[in-house]
C-alpha cells in the first residue's frame, strides 16, 4: 500500500470505535504530541488537564506521510484520520511511566514493546463499526444509559472482570447492590494473555453467575477493550470507561488489572483516589474477600474476627492453576455450575 493507506489491528478498530462512540470520553481523536507527553507522566490531557490514563494512537515502526491516512482491516477501508500527524515516541520511557517498570515479563511490557515507536495522531472519520465483530452483547455508552434510564435505575455500580466471577467477586458485587439500584457486569472482551480463561467459556460461566441475582438489578454486558495489565492505570481507565457508561459507581478491588505480583494489593485503590475529586464516579474500594471456615460463608478483614488459618483466600489466578493441575475446586472457589462449565472446556 501507498503511505497514505495503511492496514491496521483488530485492536486499533476496536480502539478508533470505541472513540467514536464516546466510551473513551473525553478522548474524541487520536492522542496529539502534546497530549501524549501529559497523559503517560500525569494522566491528564488538553487545556482542561481532563483525566486519561492511556495515549490513544495507531503505532507504526515508521513514519506515515499525508494529511489524509486511509485505514484497511481485513482488506476494507474502515476509517480515515484527518490531518494526521505521525511522531516518534521514547518507547521504553512511555512503558516505564504507563507500566512502572520496563521487565518484559510482564504481558502488557512486551506487547507494548512491539507495538511501534511511531504514533500517528489526528481526526476520525469512522465507516464501519467494530462491534459486530466482538462476541456476545455490547453497548455504546448512549445505550446503556438509556437501558438504565427505562429500568429506573439512578445508582449503577459498574464490575469489571477478565476472570469467570468467583464467590469473592460475587460477594463484593453484591455488598454494593445492597445500595444500589443495579449493577452492570461488564467484563472485559479483547485482548488478554494466553493463558487466561477464553471469553466463549467466560461466557457461560457469565450467564450462569447470573442465575444468583435478581433478574430485575443486574444486566451483563460485554467491555469492548483489550487488557494492558497496567495495574493503577488501568484501574483508572476502567472507572472512566464506566462512568461513561452511565455507572454512579465502581469497583476497585485487590490487585486490581494487575499481573504476577507487580503492583501492591491495593495500590490500584490508592492510585485511583488522588482523582477522585474530579473524576465524576464514585470508587468502592474493598479489602481482600475470603471464605472464612468458621463463619462459614464469605467475608473480609472488615467482617471476620478469626485467624490466616480459617480463611480461603479465592483469585482468578488460584482457579487457574487448580484446572490445570486437575485439583479440587470447592463450592467455597466458585458455584458448581460455574466449576462444572469451566471443568467442561479446559
Amino acid at each position: 500500500m501507498s503511505l497514505n493507506k495503511i492496514n491496521i489491528t483488530s485492536e486499533d478498530f476496536l480502539m478508533i470505535s470505541n472513540i467514536v462512540d464516546g466510551l473513551y470520553h473525553p478522548v474524541t481523536k487520536l492522542t496529539s504530541e502534546n497530549d501524549y507527553k501529559t497523559i503517560i507522566e500525569s494522566c491528564r490531557m488538553g487545556e482542561n488537564r481532563d483525566i486519561w490514563p492511556f495515549p490513544m494512537n495507531i503505532r507504526t515502526e515508521g513514519k506515515i506521510t499525508g494529511s489524509d491516512i486511509e485505514l484497511y482491516f481485513e482488506e476494507n477501508h474502515v476509517a480515515t484520520i484527518r490531518n494526521s500527524n505521525c511522531f516518534e515516541v521514547n518507547i521504553d520511557y512511555e512503558v516505564h511511566c504507563i507500566f512502572g517498570t520496563n521487565d518484559k515479563s510482564h504481558p502488557g511490557v512486551e506487547k507494548y514493546l512491539n507495538s511501534g515507536t511511531w504514533c500517528l495522531s489526528g481526526d476520525i472519520e469512522l465507516y464501519k463499526p467494530f462491534k459486530h465483530l466482538i462476541p456476545g452483547r455490547t453497548f455504546t455508552p448512549k445505550e446503556t444509559k438509556l437501558i438504565f434510564k427505562e429500568w429506573g435505575w439512578e445508582k449503577i455500580v459498574g464490575f469489571q472482570t477478565r476472570n469467570p466471577i468467583h464467590r469473592a467477586h460475587e460477594y463484593l458485587i453484591k455488598c454494593s447492590l445492597e445500595n444500589a439500584d443495579g449493577v452492570f457486569i461488564n467484563p472485559l472482551v479483547g485482548w488478554q494473555k494466553a493463558d487466561d480463561i477464553p471469553h466463549a467459556t467466560r461466557h457461560l460461566t457469565y450467564q450462569e453467575t447470573l442465575k444468583y441475582f435478581p433478574e430485575e438489578r443486574a444486566t451483563l454486558g460485554y467491555f469492548p477493550s483489550k487488557m494492558f495489565y497496567a495495574g493503577p492505570r488501568e484501574a483508572l481507565y476502567h472507572a472512566i470507561c464506566r462512568r461513561n457508561y452511565g455507572c454512579t459507581h465502581f469497583i476497585v478491588g485487590r490487585d486490581h488489572a494487575g499481573v504476577g505480583g507487580f503492583y501492591g494489593t491495593y495500590e490500584a485503590q490508592e492510585f485511583v483516589s488522588k482523582f477522585e475529586e474530579d473524576l465524576g464516579i464514585e470508587i468502592l474500594k474493598y479489602e481482600h474477600a475470603f471464605w472464612c471456615t468458621i463463619c462459614g460463608g464469605m467475608a473480609s478483614g472488615k467482617t471476620c474476627p478469626h485467624g490466616k488459618e480459617e480463611k480461603v483466600f479465592l483469585s482468578g489466578t488460584e482457579v487457574r492453576r487448580r484446572l490445570e493441575n486437575d485439583e479440587e475446586i470447592p463450592e467455597e472457589f466458585s458455584r458448581h455450575g460455574v466449576v462444572k462449565i469451566l471443568r467442561e472446556s479446559s
